[in-house]
């Protein structure tokens, strides 16, 4: 649980003490976020199990938008 106050800006004037205790907080999101910054803004993947098939996905979506817009 986070308190309810606390906003970003108040990091940078928490002890040390207090900021790790709050990386500990965040520590069983971390899987989760790496997995957003993959696949995020792509709910068609977002429930597929296999990453290496979302990696694969998303960048042949790039190649082929990169492709498609040659002049």
């Amino acid at each position: 649980m986070l308190p309810n106050h606390l906003k970003v800006t108040d990091i940078p004037k928490m002890e040390n003490a207090e900021v790790a205790d709050l990386m500990a907080r965040f520590e069983p999101l971390v899987k989760h976020f790496n997995r957003y910054l993959t696949i995020g803004g792509f709910p068609e993947l977002a429930l597929s199990d296999d990453d290496l098939y979302a990696r694969r996905m998303l960048r042949e979506d790039v190649v082929d938008k990169t492709g498609s817009s040659k002049i």
